[in-house]
């Protein structure tokens, strides 16, 4: 028995459940991370600002125009920022040393 089975489990006995509840519980739980699979395919394959995308999923409003030169990489963020050192980090430590260069990259187009 899987970890996921054993917990299902233990939720079905825990809650004393009947069988109908605790299928119709696990058809919407298949389904919700299916949706969030679908989200996240639709944010990897869309051609639209990827910025822009982010702060509408977190309410943050629109993108001010001038920030969108070089937004990402749907918005002309040449292909040499993304390949280059400071954004192959790949550990916290790579992050947290790198991310003033990653910074200044991006908003001062210094590239």
């Amino acid at each position: 028995m899987t970890d996921v089975q054993r917990k299902w489990l233990k939720q079905l006995t825990a809650d004393q459940m009947d069988w109908t509840t605790f299928e119709r519980t696990a058809e919407l739980k298949q389904l919700e991370s299916r949706l969030q699979l679908d989200s996240v395919l639709n944010y990897v394959h869309s051609s639209g600002c990827r910025r822009q995308k982010l702060l509408t999923y977190f309410d943050e409003g629109e993108l001010a125009k001038s920030s969108a030169f070089y937004c990402c990489d749907n918005c002309g963020l040449p292909q040499k920022v993304i390949a280059s050192e400071p954004f192959k980090a790949t550990n916290r430590v790579d992050i947290e040393k790198n991310w003033k260069i990653i910074l200044k990259m991006l908003f001062f187009n210094d590239f």
